[in-house]
């Protein structure tokens, strides 16, 4: 079993709580901005609840143990945070903003149940090493490393293009989310995390947890980082080629089913600012500045 999948197991669950939780913090991000290798170290604290995709139906219809529950909204999250909420009242997830277009459609009663109190948005500065990255996991099936089924991928300049787009549309969406509810959410870059990560962690849990004690960190497994030459390599040609001013030949090879999450996020803004506007989802503490200086939009590898 993929850690991917394990990390969904019993193995990793907290004492189970009886009451609900009383921090709901929501990891805020969009594909391939290294959330996963940076929600695990917040789940590593201790302190921070053990924030996964529990809200990605297409993460919990095929974890084999939620997804016969997950049809039941109210059951689903009741049964998740009784045991996945950490001992000092935190339940955390992570949450890309076309899920609310998903949401909303399919599973309607989820959306006042997943009401955070505590927002961090997670970003990635490297806008094109993200959308390379993006581009490399949809059409290969790798999302993680060391996956069993890869399938070939070639360098497709049009498709990294549709990627760019397709995160800018994502983030935008965010922002339109944060500006509907009246958020001021925790803002970090994946690159602040990877160059300073206890100052990060240390400033996220004053945030969620001021004053919290130190515990000892929780063994939760490291994942390998998918990172190789051949991303460097496609990122120097694309580059070269837009400072060139070159486009792509018609005989470019092109994708149009595969950015299911892009498609879903093409016109999502308009349909948040209709279902969200007015509604009491959020719940925010203001956050402090992030550890990298001032709460500014930022920008990840993996995850």
């Amino acid at each position: 079993m993929h850690i991917s999948v394990r990390l969904y197991t019993r193995e990793f669950d907290f004492p189970i709580r009886k009451g609900p939780p009383t921090i709901q913090l929501m990891i805020a991000t969009m594909p391939r901005s290294g959330s996963t290798a940076f929600c695990l170290e917040l789940w590593r604290t201790g302190a921070l609840g053990a924030p996964l995709e529990y809200t990605n139906p297409k993460m919990m219809t095929s974890t084999p143990r939620w997804s016969g529950l997950f049809r039941y909204e109210l059951k689903y999250w009741k049964a998740l945070q009784r045991v996945r909420t950490g001992p000092n009242g935190v339940f955390s997830y992570k949450f890309f903003a076309h899920e609310y277009v998903e949401i909303m459609r399919e599973r309607p009663k989820l959306i006042p149940l997943i009401a955070p109190t505590h927002v961090v948005y997670l970003t990635r500065a490297d806008k094109l090493a993200q959308a390379i990255s993006y581009s490399r996991a949809i059409r290969s099936g790798a999302w993680f490393a060391n996956a069993a089924k890869q399938k070939p991928c070639e360098y497709d300049e049009r498709h990294i293009q549709e990627c760019m787009d397709a995160l800018s549309r994502q983030e935008l969406a965010w922002e339109h989310v944060f500006d509907v509810t009246h958020t001021r959410p925790l803002r970090v870059t994946y690159e602040e995390f990877v160059a300073a990560p206890s100052a990060v962690v240390k400033a996220i849990l004053e945030y969620v947890v001021p004053g919290s004690h130190t515990r000892k960190p929780l063994s939760i497994p490291q994942l390998e980082i998918q990172r190789d030459t051949v991303s460097d390599d496609w990122k120097e040609r694309f580059s070269a080629r837009v400072v060139c001013g070159e486009q792509s030949g018609p005989g470019t090879p092109r994708e149009t089913k595969l950015l299911s999450p892009a498609n879903a996020a093409k016109d999502i803004s308009g349909f948040i600012a209709r279902q969200l506007r007015g509604a009491t989802l959020f719940g925010v503490s203001e956050p402090p500045d992030a550890p990298g200086g001032d709460n500014h939009n930022g920008g990840t590898d993996s995850g």
